[in-house]
């Protein structure tokens, strides 16, 4: 609010009596020589002399302020008048009052008119004086306009006298240029008012005679000072500001201190010094006005009203200085001074309106730095008591409106309580009503009403709010036309009004006009202008809006530039900083979703996040902020499977719905975002979801109306829950809708749009689906050109491409014989391999377009197929960062896919192909983490560097690797372990790329090729057993590296399925002989026997040593022991020695691996053998024959160490691991089928998990026999897998293990041990007469043969000894 100024009285002006004394002293003083301008010094002495005594008089009484008293002596009258004219009145101006206003001299002329001359103009003269005189005593407009009217009919009679005409015609100026100031100054009046005021002023200073003694007496008195800021307060140029202070700091040098005069040139010198601090800003002018009131204050005695103005106007700049330097010493200054400016003028209004108005300024200013809302609320109430004071029609009444309805705006924003912001909108719109058209506060109304009527849309939804606002925005342009330099601010509120009313109403020319005004303000803007970043936000949101309409992708690009530009101006810590980036992070996923870069969806979780951290609850953005990262983390999901993600965006969604209840404008797209998350679910889940995900997207469409410009997305979504609740159901009438709700997705969705492609591939889907139930050739037409209309519209990068190049290849497989030349030769398996080999697609798309591939594929590009499908299922699963989590994702791989790529193989006859698909996709998780562990040896002679840079990163990614089992994160930090393990991955494979380009490094990592592979049978023959879906067989690989065919035709998958359930629910019962025999023999008929003979054929002699590698659920049974079982027909165990391997690179390694040279004649090598016995654990029942087992141990096994008890624990363990090449356990051991990686061994109050023991890193081992439960127990869920803590040590180094299939008896624990230890320390010969041990692992098999014959032969039962499995050399 601008100060208040000191106004002198009318009353004085019009007081005549003066005038009379000053006719009486000038008619003693008569000269008969020619009329001067400038009066005798005598005469001057003599004037000033009765002034002095009529100011000492003046104050004892109350004269009537118009004397009527006529004038007697007209001729000595007109003598006075002829003879000093203006100087006499001059003379007179410092002792009627203080010297405030540049017209007195006008009035006071004008009493001194000559009687002859009164008849034509002097009624009107007085006319005007009567209204003048008035209005300052009522402040009606109405009374100023008629003193303007009076005064200018007066002009022209003026014009007509012949003889000092100039002298009249200034009065009049003078006075109607007065009537011109007050009209613009205290009635807000045009600006030509002020104009009008200048030029009539200036107009009357020019008919003064050259050298008259007003010029001079205006130069030195301050009159040229106050023409200025009136020039100033028109034009507002700066010149005539600097022109007023310095003929106020001239006036106030010719006043000493006790000089009259002195307090009116101090009161107009503060004030134009505030208003150069205002313009300039500069310390020393707020500083300098306030020793002005300051000195004021010290002039006027108590109860003065010069004192309490200078009181007020001190409180105002003290505040102004506050602002500028944020001393709060000032600001409480300020309060205590209108305070005590009420407590003095209670009854004065003209004291308590301004010291109210300006004290809940205050007020307001105090809460904003201290927060404190007494502050806040006492300054509303100090603005409601102004409103009381002032009359309806006062013109400071809407000022107060204004600032009554910003502090309740601010309390809303604080508190949110609608009251106030209906309060504020109220009396913003009373304020406007008195603001008319050319007012000058007008554009501050337009700005107060538009802003709350903006906070109300957004509580409350109400399209006639925003259409208000939008409308108060334009009119606010239209008062800062071109040039202006609030301009751009006002096209970035009104672009942001049009942005508003595009969402809602959805009207395309809103978006193109608000794009056009944030283009023009930010042409305007400079580069530090306050209004660019609210600019480039929301041309940023313009550009993302045009870009879903359009797909042109440079829009978007734009947009995201301009957010991060945008961001800039927001520091950590700004309030804007969230809103910022949430903008940015929503640019960034949109252009994710449409070039699938994955760098843009981690740079966008992370702003979202971020903006989360610093959005509280209840903080208006947080809900948008909630739903962007609940879409990205749903995307992200899509992209690496991580069930936490999905998980994580579900819960977002359930607390961004509870943000939005019933009538929120936001309720709609937060019902579609959560029922998207729950579809998700339900492709995992139950159809449950899919039901809730219906009811969703059903009551979001609700509430999208015909008009909503996001309508499509429901729409869009309930038809794809349709297709998926119709896939399970096979429910005609989902068929119908999902495909009429494509039609009209279509609809709202028209070319150009950006997610039209996908529309367009639903559409294909169902018209599909629909061509099944009714055999319509033109729905497999019509779905062709869909998706020929999605391929063409969409960027090549686009993620989506993968969908609709699979769907269309799909049909022309399908469908080719019926589409005729439509159809072209081998359109299906071009479209297919683009499908697959689209790098920007989501992995998981990509590997389901090759299993589409492998699905309708009948041609020589089957194996092709199967390759790529095989390569990207190691990707899709690699994509996750621990090894846990890697499992989940092997689950949704279909478990035949390397056993039918091998059966396609066989069927063309390539056998070492046959192989090397076994080899590519069984056992995924270990092949990912052995790369790690990668020998290095002969990269490091060639490129040392790159060997380092590469065992770096895998020592990363193996650490990365460890299962999350229970997730901590918060639900809104950055998973920076996440986002960590995705950067080395790719810093990883790139280093890969690096060293295949080193000669000779090409198939570094590559899948191991049969050339590679075929040592894995130099100690003797490999069965590989393969089930297909369409056939079985036997693959034999020889000792010569041959490769042997047998089919086995008297198989099929389903019966191993059958046979496998038949095993796990006899082994349960108490007496399973019978059954297990059954299952025995059945192995043996078909499977065994048939092997058997090729083994004789091919000269495998008896007691050999064949290792079994079965697949799928064959990998869990018990092979070993198949055999007539009859009495006088040999079992296998009685013709071969059987172990098992997962893989043939398993067993390479464990047969290539450098071990301490074991033939030395000179000494024997015999390795510590470490024996962890743990008999009794909490929570576990005691097995006592550990004991005995340890024992029977000792006795023939030599040199061993025992960890039992107390000593046996996690650690101890695995630091004994570390020194101890040959290893016993135990103990009980327990297997957790959905959790496999935490499958373990109970030692001393702790777990020894699997992933213990895939971290233990153990070159040197070589043995270990675990006696315990569930040891070699596999998933029946992915049973290639081979996930049990028998392959984990064998993962770890260890490269021959003995484990168990199921739970072991104790009983048998003293016996295996005693019997296997027997063999692997037998003395063989001697050496210098001493007896010699030799030990070697790789007899563990003949070992455990030996033992388990052993243990049938004492009359164990057949399901004990059966369960004993040797796995690696």
């Amino acid at each position: 609010m601008e100060p208040l100024l000191l106004d002198i009285s009318i009353d004085n002006i019009m007081d005549t009596d003066i005038f009379d004394r000053v006719v009486e002293v000038n008619l003693n003083n008569e000269s008969d020589g020619p009329t001067s301008n400038e009066p005798s010094q005598t005469l001057l002495h003599d004037t000033e002399a009765v002034i002095q005594s009529w100011t000492q008089d003046s104050q004892s009484r109350n004269d009537d302020p118009v004397d009527q008293r006529p004038v007697s002596n007209q001729a000595k009258l007109h003598q006075i008048w002829t003879t000093i004219r203006f100087p006499v009145i001059l003379l007179c101006l410092p002792f009627v009052s203080p010297m405030r206003d540049v017209y007195l001299c006008a009035k006071y002329i004008h009493g001194f008119l000559l009687e002859d001359r009164r008849r034509g103009h002097i009624k009107l003269v007085d006319e005007g004086k009567a209204s003048l005189s008035r209005y300052k005593s009522g402040g009606s407009l109405e009374e100023i306009d008629r003193a303007i009217r009076s005064f200018e009919d007066a002009l022209p009679t003026v014009k007509s006298f012949e003889e000092n005409r100039w002298a009249d015609e200034a009065a009049i100026l003078f006075l109607l240029a007065y009537c011109y100031k007050l009209k613009y100054s205290d009635h807000g009046g045009l600006t030509t008012d002020g104009h009008r005021g200048i030029t009539t002023f200036q107009a009357a200073l020019q008919l003064l005679p050259p050298g008259h003694a007003i010029h001079e007496l205006a130069q030195s008195r301050s009159l040229f000072a106050i023409y200025f800021k009136l020039q100033y307060e028109a034009e507002r140029d700066p010149i005539d500001l600097e022109g007023a202070v310095r003929f106020h700091w001239d006036g106030l040098l010719l006043f000493p201190s006790g000089h009259p005069d002195r307090l009116s040139v101090i009161f107009g010198l503060a004030d134009c010094l505030r208003s150069r601090f205002d313009l300039e800003a500069q310390s020393q002018d707020i500083d300098a006005a306030i020793q002005c009131y300051q000195c004021a204050m010290t002039l006027c005695s108590q109860g003065d009203p010069n004192r309490s103005m200078a009181q007020i106007n001190l409180a105002s700049c003290l505040r102004s200085r506050y602002e500028f330097r944020g001393d709060i010493h000032d600001l409480e200054e300020a309060i205590r001074l209108h305070r005590g400016a009420l407590q003095i003028h209670q009854d004065s209004h003209t004291i308590s309106l301004p010291s109210l108005n300006n004290l809940a300024n205050c007020l307001r200013a105090k809460f904003k730095r201290e927060g404190d809302v007494r502050d806040l609320k006492e300054a509303i109430q100090c603005h409601k008591s102004v409103l009381l004071l002032y009359p309806p029609d006062h013109p400071n009444r809407s000022l107060s409106l204004n600032n009554l309805a910003n502090c309740l705006e601010t309390r809303y924003r604080l508190l949110g309580d609608e009251q106030d912001l209906h309060e504020a909108i109220e009396y913003h719109r009373d304020a406007l009503s008195v603001h008319v058209p050319g007012h000058p506060r007008r554009l501050t109304s337009l700005n107060g009403l538009a802003t709350c009527l903006h906070l109300r849309f957004k509580e409350r939804g109400m399209i006639e709010d925003l259409k208000e606002a939008t409308q108060c925005d334009r009119d606010v342009l239209l008062l800062r036309p071109p040039g202006h330099p609030e301009r751009p601010t006002s096209l970035s509120d009104l672009a942001h009004s049009l942005l508003r009313a595009y969402g809602d109403l959805g009207d395309p020319s809103n978006l193109e006009e608000a794009v056009q005004h944030s283009r023009e303000a930010l042409k305007l803007c400079s580069q530090d202008h306050p209004s660019r970043a609210t600019l480039l936000h929301v041309l940023a949101n313009c550009l993302s809006l045009i870009y879903d309409k359009s797909g042109n992708i440079q829009h978007l690009d734009e947009a995201i530039q301009c957010h991060k530009d945008e961001l800039i101006w927001y520091p950590p810590g700004h309030r804007s900083r969230p809103y910022s980036l949430n903008a940015l992070g929503s640019c960034l996923f949109t252009r994710f979703e449409q070039q699938g870069h994955s760098q843009d969806l981690e740079e966008a979780i992370q702003h979202f996040r971020t903006g989360l951290s610093l959005c509280l609850p209840g903080s208006p953005g947080r809900a948008g902020l909630l739903s962007n990262l609940g879409a990205c983390l749903e995307s992200q999901y899509q992209y690496y499977c991580d069930i936490n993600d999905l998980e994580d965006a579900t819960k977002l969604y359930r607390e961004v719905l509870l943000l939005h209840p019933p009538g929120h404008p936001g309720r709609p797209m937060s019902l579609n975002n959560l029922g998207t998350c729950i579809r998700a679910q339900f492709l995992r889940n139950s159809v449950e979801d899919v039901e809730e995900a219906i009811q969703c997207f059903r009551e979001s469409l609700l509430l999208c109306p015909s008009e909503h410009p996001q309508r499509s997305l429901p729409v869009h979504n309930l038809s794809t829950c349709l297709w998926l609740r119709y896939e399970k159901s096979n429910r005609v009438e989902d068929l119908e809708e999902a495909n009429q709700l494509n039609r009209d997705a279509l609809k709202l969705r028209p070319p150009g749009h950006s997610k039209r492609m996908l529309s367009l591939t639903n559409l294909a889907g169902s018209l599909v689906a629909l061509y099944e139930h009714r055999e319509d050739i033109h729905y497999i037409e019509e779905a062709i050109q869909c998706l020929h209309e999605a391929i063409q519209m969409s960027l090549p990068n686009h993620p989506a491409l993968t969908l609709q190049w699979s769907a269309l290849a799909s049909i022309h497989a399908q469908y080719h014989q019926i589409l005729g030349p439509v159809s072209e030769p081998n359109e299906s398996t071009r479209l297919f391999k683009k499908a697959v080999n689209h790098e920007t697609a989501i992995l998981k798309d990509r590997f389901n377009a090759s299993l589409s591939w492998i699905s309708v594929e009948k041609g020589p590009t089957l194996m092709d197929a199967y390759t790529i499908s095989l390569e990207l299922a190691d990707q899709y699963v690699l994509v996750r960062s621990s090894i846990a989590s890697r499992h989940q994702i092997l689950l949704e791989i279909p478990v035949t896919l390397a056993t039918n790529a091998a059966a396609t193989a066989i069927s063309s006859g390539n056998l070492p192909r046959a192989v090397e698909f076994l080899e590519q996709g069984r056992s995924l998780l270990w092949s990912q983490i052995s790369r790690s562990r990668i020998s290095l040896h002969r990269l490091e002679k060639v490129n040392p560097g790159l060997a380092d840079e590469f065992a770096e990163l895998s020592k990363q990614l193996e650490a990365s690797a460890a299962p999350n089992t229970v997730d901590t994160r918060p639900l809104y930090s950055i998973d920076d372990e996440a986002q960590k393990y995705r950067r080395i991955t790719v810093a990883w494979h790139d280093v890969v790329d690096r060293i295949r380009q080193l000669d000779g490094f090409s198939s570094f990592l590559r899948p191991a090729a049969f050339l590679n592979l075929k040592d894995a049978a130099q100690q003797g023959p490999i069965i590989i057993i393969n089930i297909g879906n369409h056939r079985c067989d036997a693959i034999i690989l020889d000792t010569f590296g041959q490769l042997h065919l047998l089919p086995l035709p008297d198989i099929e998958i389903i019966a191993i399925i059958d046979l496998y359930v038949r095993f796990h629910t006899v082994i349960q019962r108490d007496k399973p002989r019978k059954g297990l025999i059954e299952i025995l023999r059945c192995l043996w008929d078909d499977i065994v026997e048939p092997i058997v003979k090729k083994l004789q054929e091919l000269g495998i002699q008896p007691g050999s040593h064949i290792w079994w590698c079965p697949t799928l659920h064959l990998t869990m049974l018990p092979l070993h022991a198949a055999g007539p079982h009859r009495p006088g027909k040999p079992n296998l165990p009685d013709l071969y020695v059987s172990s098992y391997t997962p893989t043939l690179s398993g067993l390479c390694k464990s047969l290539q691996a450098e071990v301490q040279d074991q033939s030395s004649s000179a000494t024997s090598y015999i390795p510590r053998l470490l024996v962890v016995a743990q008999p009794a654990v909490q929570g576990q029942t005691e097995i006592p024959h550990v004991r005995e087992e340890l024992q029977k141990i000792i006795q023939v096994a030599s040199p061993v160490d025992i960890l039992q008890d107390g000593n046996a624990t996690r650690e101890s363990v695995l630091s004994s691991l570390q020194t101890h090449p040959w290893i016993h356990f135990g103990c009980h051991g327990s297997q957790i089928i959905d959790e496999p990686f935490q499958s373990c061994f109970f030692v001393s109050g702790q777990r020894l998990t699997l992933v213990d023991l895939i971290q233990a890193h153990l070159p040197d081992a070589q043995y270990a026999l675990l006696a315990a439960c569930h040891s070699a127990a596999g998933d029946w869920r992915r049973p290639d897998e081979a996930i049990h803590l028998a392959a984990a040590l064998q993962f770890s180094g260890f490269r021959s293990v003995i484990g168990t299939m199921y739970a072991m008896a104790d009983i048998d624990g003293p016996a295996l041990a005693e019997a296997v230890y027997k063999h692997m320390y037998r003395r063989q010969g001697e050496h210098d007469g001493i007896s010699e041990v030799v030990v070697d692992f790789r007899e563990t098999a003949k070992a455990l043969n030996i033992a388990t014959r052993a243990l049938m032969d004492s009359g164990v039962p057949l399901e004990r000894w059966i369960n004993f499995i040797h796995i690696g050399a």
